[in-house]
């Protein structure tokens, strides 16, 4: 791929990445709103080496650095966000990879069964694209604030801010002390669809437990 500003490609960066982040031409198929654009720039932004990062914030205006938080802006839409992968570091090169793709409801668990603070975990959908994804992501609400930890975005950012930059809309939340007191229980039972317990936990678990003698889930 020959970038359209002629730059050089040994820089290090993909050059779908460059093109997105350097780019001054509004790419319609990308994003049709300065949101959108922002949603696709942080997902790109995310996968970076540390090295390509601090190009990224010194060759463009749409990055900034703060400590361990990042600001991206255009126009009038901010959002502030850290890496993931500053709190998983151990998962550090799957987090900044394609690899990281397709885990949400299994890595999102396992963030609340891991986790001791007042947490849970939210499924709902992603409307940035034609069809709408079911997307979970692991939720912290210790402070006074909620903050989102997205595995597939590498991002931990302020629940209210996600929500918007992903046009985000929650079908389900479940307390991470639930899940950790269901998992025993669904453990039992061989291939059960980990998105079908977030979406219908509630309904699920009374059945379970109005049935339970029949399916023998008692001790």
């Amino acid at each position: 791929m020959i970038r359209k500003d002629k730059s050089n490609t040994l820089d290090g960066i993909n050059n779908n990445t460059y093109e997105l982040l350097f780019s001054d031409e509004r790419i319609t198929s990308i994003a049709k709103d300065d949101r959108e654009f922002l949603a696709a720039a942080i997902q790109e932004f995310t996968k970076l080496s540390d090295e390509d990062i601090d190009y990224v914030i010194r060759e463009t205006n749409i990055f900034k650095k703060n400590g361990k938080m990042y600001e991206a802006r255009k126009e009038s839409k901010i959002y502030r966000f850290s890496l993931l992968d500053y709190f998983l570091e151990e998962r550090k090169d799957e987090l900044r990879s394609e690899d990281r793709l397709g885990k949400c409801t299994e890595k999102s668990i396992s963030l609340a069964m891991g986790n001791v603070n007042k947490s849970k975990v939210v499924i709902g959908y992603l409307d940035n694209s034609v069809d709408k994804v079911l997307h979970a992501i692991f939720v912290d609400y210790t402070y006074d604030k909620e903050y989102v930890f997205d595995y597939s975005m590498n991002i931990v950012m302020e629940k209210r801010q996600y929500l918007e930059l992903m046009d985000y809309d929650i079908i389900n939340e479940i307390e991470s002390v639930n899940i950790k007191k269901d998992k025993k229980i669904l453990d039992r039972f061989d291939h059960f669809g980990t998105k079908f317990y977030l979406c219908y936990r509630d309904e699920i678990m009374n059945n379970l437990e109005k049935n339970k003698k029949v399916l023998r889930l008692e001790d």
